[in-house]
């Protein structure tokens, strides 16, 4: 996330940091929804 704050706010590249957005938010629903599945079933 720090990534995304220098290239938006330091450097001004505002394409470059979007897609770096993206591709985090992917990257974390990827990760926390089968951990919210599992976590659902045991109760």
């Amino acid at each position: 996330s720090t990534l995304v704050y220098k290239q938006y706010f330091k450097f001004f590249r505002f394409e470059y940091a979007s897609a770096i957005a993206v591709v985090m938010t992917g990257v974390l629903l990827l990760v926390s929804l089968p951990y919210i599945r599992m976590i659902s079933r045991e109760e």
